[in-house]
């Protein structure tokens, strides 16, 4: 009898393509991919740092030629006119411009070769009196005594006239060089003949020999023969290297040394404008630069940061700059009735706004795009979590810097508004001590929280406006100390009925000539300090503000420079019982299952977004894109809820909101607008909206106001 097998064994492949595998094979493709990606954009960065190198070089070279045309039109200037007197050469180096068109250059001379005494007799017939006369008594020794001489920037305030140009063996190298060649010599590196204290003592000449006029200059003996002199540009390393490099920075981000030699040797660095920063370990490169016959060695490095993309974000910059500006004006026309002389400083103060704010404003927004782009590109979850976190976080601070904005535009119209109400003071406290704790600790400084034991429990005042206040110090704090610690301290005094606030801390503090525009709105203590730290300037004169406004007073404490500021904000309350403050709310627990809600919404972004946020709840969501859209899907009825934007193309918000209410349709609707003025909100709940959600939506706010209409 045959036997029959009955346990048949599962196909081989099939076997090996479990779960796990097939996670392993996606995830070696995402890596394969990932890998591809970042392969393909590292060589687009090296293929653009190649470039960058090519055009620094190129920039550089024709800047130097620029110099050199400069010097050989003084040259051709002293063959036509060789009687020139100083006068005349002194308004044909001003009719150069050469400050303006030829930034770098610090002198422009003429020196020529002579004898001792025919250089004593001349000096003496042009009534120069040398400060340096660098030469000895030999009266058959050839000298180069400079006797034309143009200064051409401020920071050169040495005289060298009468002083022999061949004094040194760098210049007399190179000048022997010029000579036989007849081009224009770039010297080494060399000391100034009186270098400035404190300054970068490096500098170089190029040389332009002058020859007589009519005689060959065939051979090196010929030329040797007809020399007269020469013409010579004086360049300090710093103003010349370290405005091409400002020129460069604008557009290649590179960090910049550069040697004096064919060697990039530490001893002979003649410039460097990394001033501490990390250059990539991957992008740099070392470029022997020949000009003038003479040799530098170009290291140039790309910063940290290089490889990371950056994203578009002229519209946004657009947008909020458009903002800023309108905001800025209004203010500027408010201030016109006053003074002209004041009108002009607040005018200025304005312009130092716009500027400040800027960099404000683009720093979160830079980082939001940047982590945003990275967040797309992460497959670890770890980290896409950390990136997202950090666009939350940057977020929330652009909203709180508009909102800065919005208030101070507030107080120029004295329209700050209050909305005092009972709440837990030590519940205030204790939240703010928790919420700055990390971020604290984060910067490496001590945190020293003391609470008053008696503080009374709840009390009667603006909470929201308080912790604003309370925000603005500790940011402050945390912003301008290193080192340290800062101290919170929280204090209740019963014969004035206030609660005390200070925040003190150990850092730079504030100089006394300063203290006066701390309050002052646009203003900032130092303009060194707003360019290390950042700031908008607006902080403590909106603090102040709030603190009046509240019946009490925010003012500095003491303050002394390298020791740290101590601020106090002291705010009168009523007192309030725990059963008074206790309120009937009704809890919403976020559950909006199975009711029909209407989103008329024209952007996309946020059709997506808020119906996500709403889909989540188990609401049902149905999307129109403009208001006339909105009426028709609303005509059909069947729906809980409306969630209507106020600005839309073909009908706005307002206009559905009418037409609903002259079709008879009462379906509750909840207005949506970037509009955050108080009188806005009033407008649109006097003209029948059931409530009123300011953009960016919250998450948190959105479904508890659903809910709440919902359930009224």
């Amino acid at each position: 009898m045959r036997k029959v097998n009955l346990t048949q064994k599962r196909p081989f492949f099939p076997r090996l393509l479990t779960p796990a595998v097939a996670f392993g094979l996606c995830l070696a493709l995402t890596v394969g991919a990932t890998y591809f990606a970042l392969f393909s954009a590292r060589a687009e960065n090296l293929g653009r740092f190649e470039r960058g190198v090519a055009n620094f070089v190129t920039s550089l070279r024709s800047r130097m030629n620029i110099y050199t045309n400069a010097v050989v039109y003084t040259r051709n200037l002293f063959d036509i006119h060789p009687d020139l007197t100083m006068e005349e050469f002194r308004r044909f180096v001003q009719g150069m411009e050469l400050r303006q068109n030829y930034p770098g250059i610090q002198t422009l001379g003429y020196a020529e070769r002579m004898t001792v005494p025919q250089a004593d007799r001349r000096l003496k017939a042009l009534k120069i009196v040398p400060e340096l006369r660098n030469w000895g008594e030999d009266s058959k020794a050839t000298v180069y005594p400079i006797l034309y001489l143009e200064r051409l920037h401020p920071t050169s305030t040495n005289n060298a006239s009468g002083a022999n140009l061949a004094a040194t063996p760098e210049r007399r190298a190179a000048m022997d060089r010029a000579r036989d060649s007849g081009e224009p010599v770039a010297t080494d590196r060399v000391t100034p003949f009186q270098p400035d204290a404190g300054r970068n003592p490096y500098a170089f000449l190029l040389i332009v020999p002058r020859y007589r006029q009519g005689l060959p200059l065939k051979t090196v003996e010929e030329r040797r023969s007809a020399l007269i002199g020469f013409v010579y540009a004086g360049f300090r390393v710093n103003n010349l290297f370290g405005t091409v490099a400002d020129d460069m920075r604008v557009r290649i981000p590179f960090l910049v040394q550069i040697y004096d030699g064919d060697k990039a040797e530490p001893q002979r660095l003649m410039y460097s404008n990394a001033d501490g920063g990390k250059a990539s370990p991957i992008l740099n490169r070392e470029v022997q630069f020949e000009f003038a016959r003479h040799t530098w060695t170009l290291v140039l490095s790309a910063p940290e940061g290089f490889l990371l993309p950056s994203a578009t974000s002229t519209p946004y910059l657009l947008f909020i700059f458009g903002l800023l500006l309108s905001l800025a004006v209004a203010l500027a026309l408010r201030r016109s009735q006053s003074a002209r002389r004041e009108a002009d400083a607040a005018n200025q103060a304005k312009s130092i706004f716009l500027a400040n704010i800027s960099h404000e404003v683009r720093t979160p927004l830079g980082v939001m795009l940047g982590f945003t782009e990275l967040a797309l590109e992460q497959n670890d979850k770890v980290e896409r979590e950390k990136s997202l976190n950090t666009v939350l976080r940057n977020g929330q601070e652009l909203t709180r810097i508009l909102g800065d904005v919005l208030d101070v535009s507030k107080v120029e119209a004295r329209s700050l508004t209050f909305d005092p109400s009972t709440f837990s003071l030590t519940s205030m406290v204790n939240e703010t001590i928790e919420a700055w704790r990390p971020i604290i600790a984060a910067k490496g400084v001590e945190f020293e929280a003391e609470v008053a034991s008696d503080l009374p429990s709840h009390i009667v005042s603006d909470q929201i406006r308080i912790k604003q206040v309370l925000t603005n110090l500790l940011a402050n704090a945390v912003k301008f100390t290193e080192r340290g610690k800062i101290r919170f301290h929280v204090g209740y005094n019963r014969n004035d009925q206030r609660i005390h606030f200070i925040v003190a801390d150990t850092g730079i503090g504030i100089a006394e000539k300063n203290r006066s525009r701390l309050f002052v709105p646009f203003s900032q203590g130092d303009s060194s300090i707003t360019r290390r730290f950042g700031g908008s300037g607006l902080g403590l004169a909106l603090s102040r503000e709030i603190a009046r406004g509240l019946g009490g007073s925010l003012v500095l404490q003491q303050s002394h420079e390298r020791v740290g500021s101590s601020f106090e904000l002291s705010v009168p309350f009523t007192m309030a019982s725990e059963n008074s403050a206790t309120k009937k709310t009704t809890m919403f627990s976020g559950d909006l299952s199975g009711r029909k809600i209407l989103l008329v919404e024209d952007s996309e972004d946020n059709q997506i977004l808020i119906s996500m946020i709403l889909s989540q709840t188990g609401a049902l969501v149905s999307v129109a894109k403009d208001g006339q859209q909105g009426v028709e899907k609303a005509r059909q009825g069947g729906f809980d809820l409306i969630l209507m934007d106020i600005q839309m193309p073909i009908m706005d918000g307002l206009a559905a909101l009418d037409k609903l209410k002259e079709l008879g349709i009462k379906t509750p609707v909840i207005a949506l607008t970037a509009h955050a003025l108080r009188e806005e909100r009033e407008r649109a709940l006097a003209r029948g909206f059931s409530a009123y959600l300011t953009k960016p939506i919250n998450r948190a706010e959105l479904i508890e106001i659903s809910a709440q209409t919902l359930s009224n």
